[in-house]
């Protein structure tokens, strides 16, 4: 009997150790949100649009696509990822019809439209073996491009995707 309470006491001391022993685990969570890393990228695009549509005068359109995102780096398995994309119409963005928010209707149509949103956003876990487990606003692709076809985005459009 007493080798036995002696055994639940070591269990209880250890239990005790790796429950309410503090853990500042802020300063790590804390290194980890503030020690990943930037990405960005910028696409000019230039689009002239001739249709023939009686009425309509040809469309020109100069657009920079731009993003900019940060991955933090990992802490107990998770890591996060933000990532904002902005279009901007260059030089006069009355030159073509962007689908209706710029408000020319005599031009033809190019759709893309100027904004900014949030493109991805999202929280992985890496903690199962050989599984990815991923819960957010996310890009996904099929295939590396220009082969996605089914899956995957427009890469050949500036245009945001809506929400």
């Amino acid at each position: 009997m007493i080798l036995h309470r002696r055994w639940l006491m070591n269990i209880s001391i250890l239990f005790n150790s790796v429950v309410f022993t503090p853990v500042y685990a802020e300063e790590t969570l804390w290194s980890a949100l503030t020690t990943g890393h930037f990405d960005w990228f910028f696409r000019y695009r230039y689009e002239q649009v001739d249709d023939g549509t009686p009425n309509l005068a040809s469309a020109y359109a100069q657009t920079l696509r731009s993003a900019i995102g940060y991955r933090s780096n990992s802490y107990r398995q998770f890591d996060a990822y933000l990532q904002i994309e902005n279009v901007l119409a260059l030089g006069d963005d009355g030159l073509y019809n962007d689908g209706g928010s710029n408000g020319v209707s005599n031009r033809a149509v190019i759709l893309d439209p100027e904004g900014t949103e949030l493109q991805q956003g999202y929280l992985r876990f890496s903690g199962l073996p050989r599984t990815l487990l991923t819960a957010g606003r996310q890009e996904i692709t099929h295939r590396p491009a220009p082969l996605h076809r089914y899956v995957g985005n427009i890469l050949w459009r500036q245009k945001l995707a809506k929400l």
